[in-house]
């Protein structure tokens, strides 16, 4: 239950302005090298999905958080699409696309970085997503009112 209420408490958190500096710069790239140095954050992992390219970054807390590179006649746009979020764990939110589109993502942290996959359950749903350096991005994923556990597989 209270993995439920964190995952709710962010959800409603993360409807706050997106963090944008409107610089629209000419390549993927170059977008997500300027995002990263001004949210002063590392690399972790990118993921597209939908034609869209999903950035996952960390702070020198260990602190995590999602952006998104949005593509335009202008060019390319970092933004960032949640606050960040700390020790192992995982937060669940849905983000409405540029097509009105409600898009639910996951995204999580394990304690071990060697772990390469991990298998997300709850009494109605079990997937398994892959793992990379300890962090993970689900897309599309059942929002069904129900916390997942978290077991890792190795």
């Amino acid at each position: 239950m209270l993995a439920f209420n964190l995952t709710l408490l962010f959800v409603f958190s993360s409807c706050s302005q997106p963090v944008t500096n409107e610089v629209w710069l000419p390549s993927l790239n170059e977008a997500i090298e300027h995002g990263l140095k001004i949210e002063e954050v590392s690399l972790v992992l990118t993921q597209e999905y939908q034609n869209t390219h999903y950035v996952l970054v960390e702070d020198k807390t260990d602190a995590f958080s999602l952006a998104k590179i949005n593509k335009s006649s202008k060019g390319y746009l970092w933004e960032r699409i949640t606050l960040k979020l700390g020790t192992p764990s995982y937060v669940m939110f849905e983000h409405t696309t540029e097509t009105g589109e409600k898009l639910p993502i996951l995204i999580g942290k394990t304690k071990d970085e060697t772990t390469k996959k991990i298998k997300l359950a709850n009494h109605l749903t079990s997937l398994t997503l892959d793992v990379h350096n300890g962090y993970y991005i689900g897309f599309n994923l059942p929002l069904n009112g129900h916390a997942y556990t978290v077991n890792v597989i190795k």
